[in-house]
């Protein structure tokens, strides 16, 4: 390849299409009198300097400095909103004692609260249709489907510079071509005895934030549980994950949640759940053949601020230094 374009170059040189002024004249005689060999080299030794010019990769520090930053910015200025929720969720109790998929589609509203400088966020819904079927004004005082909670609120508290007191994380960075494309934290609940006293839970959980390296927005973070009390006297592991992208409230762009998947399946072999705050009283309860799952997948689209339109612009994420977090998401 470098070789082809060496000799284009001295094609070009040859030719009357070379420009006449001295400093033309000057480039020609250079090209036309360089050995091959030493232009090579020459072009090997600017690739090498600019490789070096390259931004070096950021620290753990930083990027949880950058995160935080943008969460605190983010609870400070979110106002109440409400969009569209669509959740499909489905039940598989295994062989052939049965499948169950229900379809529910809702109002979702985020409403939100400074007391004592501390942002406090409030989820509800009001269910609209069940597959397909639209509620009376009275069946839509219904409950909906069980899902997970608080991720507009406290989904990102696991990747911050506080929770450094909580979680173990290992950052990981990629590139493509010498261009930083995504950054990854990994993280994990450090063990009891290393643990802060406002830490949530021991849980055991471990999981992954992806970022957005121009913004130092997180794209998505996943979390999984080995061990968790899923209902009375059932446990098992799961794990959830959210994605998140801009959305535009009135004049101003946010990251939040943009689509939210869940699975959790029952493990009939477990005793306790790894927090140690739900032991099973005698012989487990079995749904299913004992290995039923549950899972969800929950979109969000058509995002209003009160009395002002917005929406989506394109796939992609509380506190003004809160003096208390909130509760961790629950299923």
């Amino acid at each position: 390849m470098l070789f082809l374009f060496w000799e284009d170059l001295r094609k070009c040189a040859k030719s009357r299409l070379w420009g006449a002024s001295t400093r033309d004249k000057f480039l020609r005689a250079i090209i036309l009198g360089m050995p091959r060999h030493l232009f090579l080299v020459l072009l090997a030794f600017v690739h090498v300097v600019a490789g070096a010019q390259t931004a070096p990769d950021p620290t753990l520090d930083e990027v949880l400095a950058r995160l935080d930053q943008n969460r605190i910015a983010y609870y400070q200025s979110v106002p109440n909103f409400f969009c569209n929720e669509h959740v499909v969720s489905e039940m598989d109790m295994g062989d052939t004692r049965g499948f169950m998929r229900t379809v529910t589609d809702s109002v979702f509203r985020l409403r939100r609260t400074v007391v004592k400088r501390v942002a406090n966020f409030e989820e509800s819904r009001s269910v609209k249709a069940i597959n397909g079927r639209a509620l009376s004004g009275e069946e839509q005082k219904i409950q909906g489907p069980s899902i997970l909670s608080g991720v507009f609120g406290s989904g990102l508290e696991a990747v911050s510079t506080p929770s450094e007191a909580c979680f173990n994380y290992k950052l990981k960075t990629h590139r493509s071509h010498g261009e930083l494309e995504r950054i990854e934290v990994d993280f994990a609940d450090l063990p009891k005895e290393e643990r802060g006293p406002d830490c949530p839970q021991f849980e055991q959980v471990s999981g992954k934030a992806t970022i957005d390296p121009v913004s130092m927005e997180v794209i998505r973070v996943e979390r999984h549980i080995r061990e968790h009390q899923l209902f009375p006297g059932v446990l098992g592991p799961w794990t959830w994950s959210a994605e998140y992208g801009q959305v535009l409230l009135g004049d101003k762009l946010f990251w939040m949640p943009v689509k939210i998947r869940s699975k959790a399946r029952q493990d009939t072999s477990a005793e306790m759940s790894s927090s140690g705050i739900a032991r099973r009283e005698g012989s487990a309860t079995i749904v299913g053949n004992g290995h039923t799952t549950w899972s969800f997948v929950a979109t969000y689209t058509d995002f209003h601020r009160t009395q002002v339109s917005a929406h989506i612009v394109a796939p992609m994420t509380k506190e003004a230094t809160p003096e208390a977090k909130p509760d961790p998401p629950k299923p």
